[in-house]
């Protein structure tokens, strides 16, 4: 099985190179990546990558899109940033992509895609310190998923009731 790890640490939404990865690619999140049609693309998932998003009135949602083949390994983590009033802010995650089950959320699936979706409300963080940057995070949630099925993938984040924040 070929193992492919997209990195997103969107504040924290951090898709993650197995844990030996030392340090991330910071990828620039303007706010204008909100849906499908102007996500923003990973052309290299295998690397770790981190995506920083602050959620507006604007800009609720950030979608990221990676292709991926039939038995690679995604793995993923969820943070937000170690400040002061964000000690309880839990964004939502969804997986969209091919061979996933249907689901109901607040954003247009793409056609012939399903997903699922994390809700992180009521979970808690563990710390985490970036070395080779001096950032601190809190991560909400880490997982590894091995998709079933070849095909363009999408992780959105977002906070369900829009409350600003960053993730």
């Amino acid at each position: 099985m070929k193992t492919q790890a997209v990195c997103v640490v969107l504040a924290g939404l951090l898709l993650l190179a197995p844990p030996a990865a030392f340090a991330h690619r910071l990828v620039p999140d303007d706010g204008t990546h909100t849906t499908e049609d102007n996500a923003i693309f990973l052309d290299d998932p295998g690397l770790s990558q981190v995506v920083y998003h602050e959620v507006t009135t604007e800009s609720n949602a950030i979608w990221i899109a990676f292709d991926a083949a039939a038995g690679d390994s995604l793995y993923w983590q969820l943070g937000i940033p170690a400040i002061a009033g964000l000690e309880d802010y839990r964004p939502t995650v969804a997986l969209i992509g091919p061979g996933l089950p249907a689901i109901t959320w607040p954003y247009a699936t793409p056609e012939g895609m399903g997903g699922v979706i994390l809700d992180t409300e009521g979970m808690d963080a563990e710390r985490f310190d970036e070395h080779f940057t001096g950032t601190v995070d809190w991560i909400i949630h880490g997982e590894d998923r091995v998709l079933t099925q070849a095909g363009r993938y999408y992780l959105v984040g977002y906070h369900p009731d829009g409350t600003a924040g960053k993730f």
